[in-house]
């Protein structure tokens, strides 16, 4: 296996870019909502066809796709288990089983991507440049006339919890709005794990312009973290800092050191000296209110992370072990918490929490095993330190769920296709809209 790339595999045009983008962001307009959900499903539904229909012509490698397969068996067991369980329980609550298959349709939707893509190589790319353009979308909605002139054609309004309140954390609140509108924790998670896969991915491109375009799309990612969710913000850091220190002990780039000991040196310096100008303007205050409060009173913490130590809570061991069997209740998530990792574990204990992680463990493993030799592990540690990080602040498992499962399938052909998949997608979008 050769993994460095040439230049050819990064050319995407603006076509393929955007509807990576929307499958991974779909949204609607409400005049034509209906038609664009038929348009959506049917082109899916095409997608998926035309690439079983093709896959006769590639060759696949077994290796890994037991792998594949125990993940799958671990979503079908927890979907199973979140409409037998409420039952068992006597609980009569399927919300946690609706949320699987929401997400199952949506993985369907996400396969579909796997047309667009040579390789996993090209898949990584793709993420990175489907999230920019979100973002660079986000960038023009903060225009007070273009963000109403978008809500009044698309009837894209703000999620009820937040209508009342809306008016008092505005400010605060006011980049977090995209084109499916409110854009907030997932965005930021996915525009976190694409910096991660991106800065894997920088080690082995060939050509010093591919690296430079893969770090311009990674910092519009950043951006994007910036403007979406502020946890978003310290994964990537943390993601940079310690894939760079790994980088420097094993192969003694000192070079590496100095570089990334200057970077943070300045940033903290901008960032002193810039200290009134951020706190004054609420949306720079949202944003770094965590690096506010290390340097006034010496605490890294937010208004958000205090009200989550609170939700750190089990009514007793046996829910620990058994769980309660509910997922919501009264239209909120079940005893209250924030907490993404303590979700299923109060639905259906830590058993039932196991086969729920090993959804996505199994995936990872996947992609350690075929990148053993560059950098796999690392690659490995990366995406389950993300998914854990995250889950401390929220759900997002089954979010991974939709990423990995196409990146793990991916490395299973062998002798990829040449041709032009672009053409066929735009053949696939005429039959649609015929």
């Amino acid at each position: 296996m050769s993994i460095y790339f040439d230049k050819k595999i990064y050319t995407h045009n603006i076509f393929e870019v955007f509807l990576f983008m929307y499958v991974l962001y779909p949204f609607t307009i409400a005049p034509i909502a209906m038609i664009q959900k038929m348009l959506y499903y049917g082109f899916i539904f095409l997608c998926n066809i035309n690439f079983f229909c093709n896959s006769f012509s590639h060759a696949y490698t077994q290796k890994n796709f037991s792998l594949i397969g125990a993940s799958i068996s671990c979503f079908c067991i927890c979907c199973f288990n979140s409409i037998v369980y409420p039952v068992l329980r006597n609980t009569w609550d399927f919300t946690f089983f609706y949320t699987f298959i929401n997400f199952a349709v949506r993985c369907v939707c996400a396969f579909s991507l796997i047309l667009l893509c040579k390789n996993i190589y090209d898949f990584i790319l793709l993420f990175l440049k489907a999230n920019a353009l979100y973002v660079i979308f986000s960038f023009f909605l903060l225009i007070p006339a273009v963000r109403s002139a978008y809500q009044d054609f698309t009837g894209i309004n703000l999620p009820k919890n937040l209508q009342n309140q809306w008016q008092v954390i505005a400010g605060m609140f006011y980049t977090r709005f995209g084109l499916q509108g409110f854009s907030g924790f997932e965005h930021t998670f996915k525009c976190s794990l694409a910096i991660g896969l991106g800065l894997w991915l920088l080690k082995f491109l060939k050509f010093n312009n591919t690296k430079k375009t893969v770090l311009f799309f990674m910092l519009l990612n950043f951006i994007g973290c910036c403007m979406y969710g502020r946890v978003g913000i310290l994964s990537t850091i943390l993601i940079v800092c310690c894939y760079n220190s790994i980088m420097i002990i094993k192969y003694r780039k000192t070079k590496l050191f100095f570089l990334l000991f200057f970077i943070i040196l300045l940033s903290v310096l901008v960032f002193i000296a810039c200290i009134d100008i951020i706190r004054d303007n609420p949306i720079t205050k949202w944003a770094f209110e965590p690096f506010i409060n290390l340097l006034e009173t010496g605490e890294f913490s937010t208004a958000s992370s205090d009200g989550l130590k609170t939700m750190w809570r089990l009514s007793s061991l046996k829910s620990a072990v058994f769980g309660d069997a509910k997922y919501m209740e009264n239209g909120s998530y079940y005893t209250g918490t924030d907490v993404g990792i303590l979700r299923p574990v109060l639905f259906w204990g830590i058993g039932g929490s196991v086969f729920y992680y090993l959804i996505n463990i199994f995936l990872s493993i996947t992609l350690f095993k075929y990148f053993k030799k560059y950098n796999g592990g690392i690659l490995f540690f990366m995406i389950i330190g993300i998914l854990f990080f995250f889950e401390l602040k929220g759900e997002i498992n089954l979010v991974l769920f939709t990423i990995l499962f196409p990146m793990a399938f991916l490395l299973q052909r062998e002798n990829f296709s040449t041709k032009s998949y672009s053409k066929e997608i735009v053949k696939l979008l005429f039959m649609c809209q015929k």
